[in-house]
């Protein structure tokens, strides 16, 4: 914001025998502000939740989320991060909108109610947000991933075929057999 001065010249054609003659100039209020795209960066890559028992209560898992302040943070768009899972044994909370020089945490969750894998992507979309300053719109930054690791297994579960085995009357060193799966 401020005033721009402007000076004029007619400029005469050349060949005419005229000189340049200076024109009355003017003063033009400018007013605006210029407003930086959000900052994204995030602390990791990969999210392992180890090997787990079905039952097991896991750590929830998170990625931090920066928005760096460029210049000034009144004048940069805050960041919104919104990730996603396919694998049903995972759920994402996102953060709310990141301001300028501030950090969230997208939070990736397990359940271990039933055996299987816990590997997916999470998928990340980043979008600089205007927050609603006129003249300016959201915008979709560079998305990102996140790999997920990890394994919910099943305890043994031992079935004896028979409750009892008959030995009778036999020598010393007789074997029996018992059957037991699993």
């Amino acid at each position: 914001a401020g005033n721009l001065s402007l000076g004029f010249t007619s400029v005469a054609q050349s060949g005419t025998g005229l000189a340049d003659a200076s024109l009355t100039g003017a003063t033009v209020a400018v007013t605006g502000a210029a407003y930086d795209f959000a900052q994204p960066g995030y602390s990791t890559a990969a999210l392992a939740f180890g090997n787990l028992r079905v039952g097991a209560t896991p750590a929830a898992k998170s990625v931090t989320f920066t928005n760096a302040a460029v210049t000034d943070a009144a004048y940069q768009d805050s960041l919104d991060v919104t990730g996603a899972v396919t694998a049903a044994a995972l759920s994402v909370a996102n953060p709310a909108n990141i301001l300028a020089g501030a950090a969230g945490n997208v939070t990736v969750t397990a359940s271990t109610a039933t055996a299987g894998s816990l590997a997916d992507t999470l998928a990340l979309t980043l979008r600089s947000n205007a927050n609603g300053v006129a003249g300016l719109s959201n915008v979709t930054l560079a998305a990102g991933a996140v790999t997920l690791t990890g394994f919910a297994y099943d305890q043994a579960a031992a079935t004896l075929a028979s409750g009892s085995v008959a030995f009778g009357n036999v020598r010393t060193g007789a074997t029996r057999s018992l059957a037991v799966t699993n």
